[in-house]
């Protein structure tokens, strides 16, 4: 996946409609937070083989973020 930003952006991650945990987080993610600073591949949530239906949420404030893709697998 590919996010890109104008400038700096900050959001809360959030999985099936509460803060994501610790165990489930991606590298980029501490505390539930996400940090964009850079066109990048951002690692999010990396399930651990516990696959099956989610919802992945990211909240922001502001208008300034694109994501183009989401890998999964």
């Amino acid at each position: 996946g590919s996010i890109v930003s104008t400038g700096e952006i900050v959001g809360e991650v959030l999985l099936d409609g509460k803060p994501i945990p610790v165990r489930l987080s991606g590298a980029h993610v501490k505390n539930s937070v996400t940090e964009v600073r850079a066109h990048d591949l951002y690692n999010i949530v990396d399930l651990k083989g516990e696959y099956g239906g989610h919802i992945l949420e990211l909240r922001i404030d502001g208008k300034d973020l694109e994501a183009f893709t989401f890998t999964f697998g």
